[in-house]
C-alpha cells in the first residue's frame, strides 16, 4: 500500500497475491519454509490446511488502497465506517524482533470520526507504549463509529516500513506467532518473499494471515520459556503460537540431558494453552556441522516424540 506523504523510504509494502514457489508450498508435506531451512511438522500443522483452517473467521486487510498520509511523525489511513474493531500491524522490516533499540520506542495509536485528511480534526489515543523493545508489533482497538486511525511516534523518528490494518470486528483467529531460534528467524523473515502469510493468502483468498516472526538467534528452549510469559502479555491476540527449538539444544544435551528439554518446551506448551492459545510443535532440523560428532547429531531422533501439544 503506497502512502502519500513527506518523509523518505517510508513505503508500506505488501506482498499478498504472490505466487507460490513449489519448494515454499505445504507445510503439511515437509518442503522448505525458508532459504534453506527445512522445518517438518507433525500432525498439528496440516490443519492449517484442512480443516481448522476453513473453521477460521478471516481476518480481512482493510489498509490496501486507502486514502492515507505519511509524515516523519506519523502515517494515518482513511479505512471507513463500518468496522467495531481493529488490528493493527507494525513491523521495522529487516531489524531483529528483540533489540534496546527498537524504533518507534514510544507511540500511540489514536482513532477519528471527524478527521478529513489524518491530521486535522479530534483524535482519541486507544493504545499507547513507552519503552517499547520488539520491532514488530500487534494491537487490537476498539474502532466503533470512527473512520480514521494514525500511529504518532512520539520521539519523532521514522514510521515502520511495513503497515497492516486487518479487521477485527469477529475477533482475531487468523493471528500467527512464530517463536523459536535463529531458523525461525530466517524461515519466516518477512523480507524473504513469498513469506507465510502471502503464501497463505495466495492459495485461500479470503484470508489474510497475521503473523510475527518471534525467532532470536541462538536461543535454546530454556531462553523460550523465561521469555513466554512476556510474549503473552504482550501480544494477547496472538492465536497459534508454532514453536521452534532444539536444534541448539542438542549441542548441550549431552550436559542438560533430554529430559531437561522435554520439560522445558512441556513448560511453555503448558502456558501457552493456559492463556487461551493454541501451540504448534515443529520437529527440529538435524545439526550438522563438521565439529560436531556424529553421536550428538542423533540427538534429535530421540527427541521426535509423538507430541500433539498435551
Amino acid at each position: 500500500m503506497p502512502l502519500s506523504g513527506s518523509s523518505k523510504n517510508n513505503t508500506v509494502r505488501h506482498a499478498h497475491g504472490l505466487p507460490i514457489p513449489r519448494n515454499r508450498l505445504a507445510l503439511s508435506q515437509g518442503r522448505r519454509l525458508g532459504p534453506g531451512f527445512p522445518l517438518f511438522f507433525p500432525c498439528a500443522i496440516p490443519i492449517l490446511f484442512t480443516t481448522v483452517l476453513f473453521a477460521l473467521t478471516p481476518n480481512p486487510l482493510l489498509s490496501d488502497g486507502k486514502q492515507s498520509i505519511v509524515d516523519n511523525e506519523l502515517v494515518a489511513i482513511n479505512v471507513g465506517n463500518g468496522y467495531s474493531r481493529l488490528l493493527w500491524y507494525w513491523s521495522a522490516i529487516g531489524k531483529p524482533f528483540i533489540s534496546t533499540t527498537a524504533d518507534p520506542a514510544d507511540y500511540q495509536i489514536q482513532t477519528s470520526s471527524s478527521s478529513t485528511y489524518g491530521i486535522d480534526g479530534a483524535w482519541s489515543t486507544v493504545i499507547s507504549v513507552t519503552g517499547n523493545r520488539y520491532n514488530s508489533r500487534v494491537h487490537t482497538f476498539d474502532f466503533t463509529g470512527k473512520t480514521w486511525v494514525r500511529m504518532f511516534n512520539a520521539d519523532g523518528l521514522t514510521v515502520p516500513k511495513r503497515i497492516e490494518i486487518h479487521d477485527a470486528s469477529k475477533g482475531c483467529e487468523d493471528t500467527w506467532f512464530f517463536m523459536g531460534n535463529s531458523i525461525t528467524a530466517a524461515a519466516y523473515d518477512r523480507t524473504v518473499q513469498p513469506d507465510f502469510a502471502s503464501n497463505i493468502h495466495a492459495r485461500f483468498p479470503s484470508y489474510y494471515p497475521v503473523m510475527l516472526c518471534g525467532g532470536v538467534g541462538g536461543e535454546f528452549a530454556t531462553n523460550g520459556a523465561s521469555r513466554i510469559d512476556a510474549y503473552l502479555t504482550d501480544f494477547p491476540d496472538m492465536k497459534y503460537w508454532a514453536i521452534e527449538y532444539g536444534t541448539n539444544d542438542s549441542y548441550e544435551a549431552n550436559l542438560n540431558g533430554i529430559e531437561t528439554f522435554r520439560s522445558t518446551m512441556q513448560i511453555i506448551i503448558d502456558k501457552i494453552k493456559a492463556a487461551g492459545k493454541i501451540p504448534i510443535l515443529a520437529r527440529m532440523p538435524f545439526p550438522r556441522p563438521p565439529d560436531i560428532p556424529p553421536s550428538l547429531c542423533s540427538i534429535p531422533l530421540s527427541i521426535h516424540w509423538p507430541w500433539r501439544a498435551t
